[in-house]
């Protein structure tokens, strides 16, 4: 009779086990899911303000910046709040996409940019002073040559080095490595107006000569 009981509980307890695994294998996934979603709307407001940051960096100096460093402080100026990582990965490290010539990106799955977004500053352009402190550890030297002997490039954006799939789909990309936040000139209102024409008064675009007012206002022969 008491082997007979002692049968019942076990069972019991296996039957209460079981039931408590399934009631995890219900509840964990929408908790995790939920994380991952919080993480993926830190990683694109971050992209973001990098994003912004070179924009604003470029509108003042007619070039894309070379270093992070620059966009944290140029000319007793910063574009950037504060050196955000990557939250997707363990060292916070993010994937740069430099900007090679010709407006080809480097480290990136997107088309180029084109060649009036080529690296350089147009003539006319304000040339930023050297910045207070200079990026190490990122494999570049501005200026130079990258530690690995491979010349270093302006920087057009940030990307993540995660390579898990993603739950949200950014800009019809379901995975962070395809999230690349760019920042590109001929998209920008501020600098395509209207018309497609660069407007009086705006900084050049790299490569290309700033738009000179004619005397007496005269529009350019037809």
């Amino acid at each position: 009779m008491r082997r007979r009981e002692g049968g019942y509980a076990l069972l019991l307890v296996v039957f209460l086990a079981a039931l408590i695994m399934i009631s995890l294998a219900v509840a964990l996934p929408p908790v995790i899911h939920e994380g991952t979603r919080e993480k993926e709307e830190e990683l694109i407001f971050r992209g973001e303000q990098y994003q912004r940051a070179i924009g604003l960096f470029y509108k003042k100096f007619g070039r894309y910046p070379n270093t992070i460093d620059e966009l944290l402080r140029t000319n007793d100026r910063g574009f950037l709040r504060r050196e955000f990582p990557d939250p997707m990965t363990k060292g916070g490290k993010w994937r740069i996409i430099g900007l090679g010539l010709g407006g080809a990106l480097l480290g990136s799955g997107q088309n180029p940019l084109g060649p009036q977004a080529q690296p350089g500053s147009g003539p006319g352009t304000t040339a930023p002073k050297p910045p207070e402190r200079e990026t190490r550890g990122r494999g570049e030297k501005p200026g130079g040559s990258s530690s690995s002997g491979q010349p270093a490039y302006p920087i057009a954006g940030v990307a993540s080095k995660s390579t898990k799939p993603s739950i949200r789909v950014y800009q019809g990309h379901s995975g962070y490595a395809n999230w690349e936040f760019i920042y590109d000139p001929t998209k920008d209102p501020a600098l395509v107006p209207p018309g497609g024409t660069q407007g009086p008064g705006q900084p050049p675009r790299p490569g290309q000569p700033p738009t000179q007012p004619r005397p007496g206002g005269q529009r350019p022969p037809m």
